[in-house]
């Protein structure tokens, strides 16, 4: 969007909305050891190492903080005469408090006390910077349980379970900030689907390699 007064760039300086300050992502492989030709079991009978013998463990677990948000507020209470709706800006609050209660909760994820219009008529934007609010970050574990089978010497069958969030832990999208609605300002009420965030999902598939 356009700057909101082209005169002093530096109020729309700040955190770029969505972006993420922390985030530690892990992909990974284990041969479990056990079976024919590893640490323990190498000399296991046949049906025994075809049950438990040649299993891979896999992971892919992404923690990270949550988007940067910037609080709005709607175009009839800005009193910059400024006709920033029209010029595709969007008015911002004036700041008085961090913005975060003392704690949260998925009610009041965010303290809509801490925001306020400008007075009338004062011909003056509002104070609040960009990206100055932090939403729900992520943690998502996916784990996978794999073995290939060799049926032939080129017909392989391939077993394969997966878990999509393995603790089942509440990712929540985050909340509206738009602080002239209170009816849903800071109020957690829907999950994130992304990056195996969402529910725990579990799904086992048999692929044959020929």
């Amino acid at each position: 969007t356009y700057p909101m007064d082209i005169y002093n760039t530096r109020l729309d300086r700040g955190n770029l909305g969505g972006t993420r300050k922390h985030r530690f992502l892990l992909t990974g492989q284990y041969q479990l050891p056990f079976g024919n030709g590893r640490r323990f079991g190498n000399h296991l009978p046949w049906a025994a190492n075809l049950l438990l013998g040649g299993w891979n463990l896999s992971t892919i677990t992404l923690l990270q903080s949550g988007p940067l948000l910037t609080p709005t507020i709607s175009a009839n209470l800005d009193h910059s005469n400024t006709n920033m709706s029209a010029r595709g800006v969007r008015s911002r609050p004036n700041r008085i408090a961090s913005g975060y209660p003392v704690h949260q909760t998925a009610d009041q994820y965010f303290d809509i006390s801490a925001f306020t219009a400008t007075p009338t008529g004062c011909g003056c934007f509002g104070n609040s910077g960009v990206g100055i609010l932090e939403g729900p970050g992520t943690i998502a574990v996916a784990a996978g349980l794999g073995k290939t089978f060799a049926i032939t010497e080129r017909l392989r069958l391939r077993l394969e379970g997966t878990i999509t969030n393995l603790p089942n832990h509440p990712n929540f999208a985050a909340p509206a900030v738009v602080v002239s609605t209170p009816s849903s300002f800071g109020k957690l009420t829907s999950v994130q689907g992304q990056e195996n965030s969402g529910n725990r999902t579990g799904q086992v598939a048999a692929r044959f390699d020929f």
